[in-house]
């Protein structure tokens, strides 16, 4: 897990994670991701965490929803890939419990 794209004005920021293909499926990452969350909000004070993603992974939008995410909805031409293709992504954002 990281998190980038921090607005300390806001303050939010962009959570990102990567799982090894050996561990997919197993649960991990949505544990991970939900402790790491928590952490995050309690620690650093953000008033919002948001991810993005590609429309065809299935798997992040599953743990997104799984981690109490909200779909904020879909920019359009969002991020060039590293084939050069322009791609739209999802947005989802999770917002501080109050």
């Amino acid at each position: 897990m990281d998190l980038k794209n921090i607005d300390w004005t806001i303050p939010k920021a962009e959570i990102g994670c990567y799982t090894d293909t050996e561990f997919a499926g197993t649960g991990l990452t949505t544990k991970a991701m939900q402790l790491f969350l928590e952490y995050s909000f309690a620690h650093f004070g953000f008033k919002k965490i948001f991810l993005r993603t590609h429309q065809s992974n299935i798997a992040a939008q599953q743990v997104a929803d799984k981690c109490g995410f909200e779909l904020e909805g879909t920019i359009r031409m969002e991020y060039k890939t590293t084939a050069g293709e322009i791609v739209d992504l999802k947005y989802y954002g999770r917002l501080q419990q109050q």
